[in-house]
């Protein structure tokens, strides 16, 4: 991306300005419809993420005077900086999606994404049920990714019978 190399170049006093313009030029566009895109393999989620890592491995020597080997980890440079690393960005954009569909604030039928048990199995602490088939071209789709995170955060969410979840 051509805007993160110009940015770099960009000289300013305030590392909070860069992160802004860095957040609204080039994170909204690596994030744009994820959910449609989500990327199934590692290796392309580290190729997303490696932008942004270079971005505040960047701006941090700039700021403290260091050379790239005496850096902070990442994840220490993205709470410095107050940013959210991309795949946590494209998770909770996911989650809002989901918790917007289950509670018809949006046009989504949730039945076309899930399938809904009368109560809960050892399987699956929710009554949402994904049937996952290994093998197939749908493993990585939007409702096996959020059927899992849904088997992970069933305790927070479900609260008389509604999916509640904590951000808005």
């Amino acid at each position: 991306l051509q805007t993160h190399r110009t940015l770099l170049r960009v000289f300013s006093s305030s590392d909070m300005v860069l992160c802004t313009v860095f957040d609204s030029l080039v994170v909204s566009i690596l994030t744009y419809a994820s959910p449609l895109w989500f990327p199934n393999n590692k290796k392309d989620l580290t190729k997303i993420e490696s932008l942004q890592r270079s971005f505040t491995r960047v701006l941090y020597c700039r700021k403290f005077r260091c050379s790239s080997q005496n850096c902070i980890s990442y994840r220490d440079r993205c709470t410095l900086f107050r940013l959210t690393p991309i795949l946590k960005r494209m998770i909770i954009t996911d989650l809002k999606i989901t918790r917007d569909m289950m509670n018809n604030r949006s046009v989504l039928n949730p039945a076309n994404f899930y399938k809904f048990s009368s109560q809960p199995t050892r399987r699956c602490r929710s009554n949402v049920i994904v049937p996952i088939v290994k093998y197939s071209p749908y493993t990585h789709s939007f409702s096996v990714r959020t059927s899992k995170w849904f088997s992970v955060l069933v305790g927070n969410w479900l609260l008389s019978g509604t999916l509640c979840l904590g951000f808005v």
